[in-house]
C-alpha cells in the first residue's frame, strides 16, 4: 500500500490508478494505522483507521 503525507493538497490529488474500479487505499507517513481509501469508479474518498488484532487479524473503521 503507497504511503503518502497526508496534507489537504496530497489528498485532492488522489486519483483511483486502477480503471477497473479498485479500491486504493493510502497510508499516513506518520499516523500508523491512519488513511484514505479512494474510490475507482467515483472520486470519493473516505477516511479510515486499522488496527491490529491478537490472531493475525485487523479491523478497518470509516471515520468520514
Amino acid at each position: 500500500m503507497p504511503r503518502i503525507k497526508m496534507t489537504k493538497s496530497a489528498i485532492a490529488k488522489l486519483r483511483a490508478p486502477h480503471p477497473s474500479g479498485k479500491q486504493t487505499m493510502y497510508w499516513d507517513e506518520a499516523f500508523p494505522g491512519f488513511g484514505v481509501k479512494v474510490s475507482g469508479t467515483t472520486s470519493k474518498k473516505s477516511y479510515i483507521v486499522q488496527r491490529d488484532l491478537p490472531g493475525k487479524r485487523s479491523r478497518q473503521k470509516v471515520i468520514g
